[in-house]
């Protein structure tokens, strides 16, 4: 688990996902899609 406790402002977006996604295939910079649904499934997160 990643938790963020300082660095973002007011307005500013957070990315969430799995450990992986987050850690390992998301690289700085790249375009994510966003995706507001609440009935989001986990291998789509």
């Amino acid at each position: 688990m990643i938790e963020i406790v300082s660095g973002i402002e007011n307005g500013e977006e957070v990315v969430t996902g799995s450990y992986r996604a987050i850690s390992t295939d998301l690289q700085n910079g790249a375009k994510v899609k966003v995706n507001n649904s609440k009935d989001v499934k986990a291998e789509d997160a």
